[in-house]
């Protein structure tokens, strides 16, 4: 399988640090986590092929990261080492001068015998962060169990505090910082098949829950009919949290995109239920939100986005909306486009920057259909000017295809990374965009690592005579859509030949 880089927009950044990001490969024959921090310049700080964050035995996979505010991070990663099958949750601090803070196995979070699985986390705004997960052990539907973590340690390693223990499914939860060193937590709730809710619940730095009691399974934001799914929310300043989520209570078969925001005592300031952000009649899913916090609460806003299909059934364009806390859309009526190119453009990822603006970065498939995916991004201003040509500017439009693109801002610049497959193998490339000077570093991104991988398949072997045979395969180390065959003659297994 060669070095076979794993990459899953594991990447975070903030005013006082630089860009940090973690990921998994097989380098050492086992899969492990490394991480590696990148200046303004794009310069590596934590050596050529990055830190390793963890390396014990088994595999360990699926790091989600978050920065410390102190120019380090905190990592979370599923470990196999003692659960082959089911895995366990351990966490590692890495310090600003890319030490680790804690023994080098981590601290377990969840340990227990059986599965728990989809960690999340967020930062805590104060130099700490928090980690939820399901557990499957304790009930079928899956209860919320969470920590703190601090420079210290964790609160409860190994098994973690309830916060959700009610038995109904907690759908694609996302936890967000709230107000105060809080957390928010946002999920859609179907204990009732077909007619999925939105409910939320905050908790604090002790993991105690704010709004309602875990076995009461936080307070109710939406309860229209139809489904309400995949719901997101952000902070917005040291007064709000905002929501948003896909609605189907007008039609089952189409989504609208609706927004709310609570206060840190968990009450309703827009009207009862949410209010629209979009509702054009074709259909709208999957938003996102992030916000601009300013030095005044008139100044803070939120940008939401979503994929939608107004303009052709077949495919998907995004679009966007401004929205404040009193519920005033500051853009076009049911959003203005980021990009409507032909194909599909999807996976949109955004980031506020410092003066009210906002990045964008999607994949887009208007070169060429999947999987020839290309890597673009646009910036509007506090005003919805876009800085770049309509529809967008490539930021990697190499062949073959490119995917996870994540973006963070600092100075006025986007920071994007992204995972590459150019040359077939898997490798991980970064740019650095100014709204007004275009792309900083090389064209097509720069490598920050690589490693040549893919799947050895359907060996066979033929004996040469003279005691030596050849053992051949089909390989994709070089493509991931067609054979290569290769080979290896040996007499014995000490002596193989290239």
């Amino acid at each position: 399988q060669g070095v076979h880089i794993e990459w899953q927009r594991s990447a975070d950044m903030d005013n006082s640090s630089d860009f940090i990001f973690a990921w998994s490969d097989t380098r050492e024959g086992g899969r492990d986590i490394y991480a590696q921090r990148i200046t303004d310049s794009g310069e590596k700080e934590w050596g050529e092929n990055g830190l390793t964050v963890v390396a014990e035995p088994g595999r360990q996979e699926d790091p989600i990261l978050i920065a410390d505010g102190n120019g380090g991070a905190y990592i979370v990663w599923v470990d196999y080492k003692d659960e082959p099958i089911n895995g366990d949750i351990y966490a590692q601090h890495i310090l600003s001068d890319g030490s680790l803070g804690w023994t080098s196995e981590g601290i377990g979070l969840a340990t227990m015998t059986g599965k728990q699985v989809s960690p999340n986390m967020c930062s805590d705004g104060q130099g700490g962060a928090y980690v939820i997960w399901k557990d499957l052990t304790v009930s079928s539907y899956g209860h919320i169990y969470g920590t703190h973590l601090s420079p210290q340690g964790a609160l409860s390693p190994g098994v973690g505090i309830p916060i959700l223990s009610n038995e109904s499914y907690h759908n694609n939860v996302s936890i967000e910082k709230g107000p105060s060193g809080s957390a928010v937590l946002v999920w859609s709730d179907d204990i009732i098949s077909d007619d999925a809710n939105i409910r939320t619940q905050m908790i604090d730095q002790s993991c105690n829950t704010l709004w309602s009691a875990p076995e009461e399974g936080g307070i109710m934001l939406c309860s229209e009919s139809g489904n309400q799914l995949y719901p997101k929310v952000t902070y917005y300043d040291e007064n709000y949290s905002v929501f948003v989520w896909e609605d189907h209570r007008d039609s089952d078969e189409f989504g609208d995109i609706y927004a709310q925001f609570l206060n840190a005592q968990g009450e309703e300031i827009l009207t009862s239920q949410g209010i629209p952000v979009c509702n054009d009649p074709a259909n709208q899913i999957k938003p996102r939100v992030k916000s601009f916090t300013g030095n005044t609460l008139d100044e803070s806003a939120a940008f939401i986005i979503w994929e939608d299909s107004r303009n052709a059934d077949n495919s998907t364009d995004i679009y966007t909306q401004k929205i404040n806390h009193e519920g005033t859309l500051s853009w076009s009526n049911n959003g203005i486009s980021v990009v409507s190119e032909e194909g599909i453009q999807d996976q949109c990822r955004l980031t506020a920057d410092q003066s009210g603006g906002v990045f964008y970065v999607w994949l887009d498939e208007r070169d060429g259909a999947y999987p020839e995916t290309n890597v673009y991004l646009q910036h509007f201003d506090n005003n919805g000017n876009p800085s770049f040509e309509d529809n967008g500017l490539a930021v990697c439009s190499e062949n073959y295809y490119q995917f996870g693109p994540i973006v963070r801002s600092k100075n006025g610049n986007a920071s994007v990374l992204w995972g590459d497959r150019r040359t077939g193998s898997i490798g991980l490339y970064f740019q650095i965009i100014n709204p007004s000077s275009g792309i900083a570093l090389e064209q097509q991104g720069k490598e920050m690592f690589f490693g040549i991988d893919g799947n050895g398949q359907s060996p066979k072997t033929t004996f040469l005579g003279n005691n030596e045979s050849l053992i051949y395969w089909d390989d994709r180390r070089y493509s991931p859509f067609s054979d290569l065959t290769y080979g290896l003659k040996f007499s014995d297994l000490a002596s193989i030949s290239d």
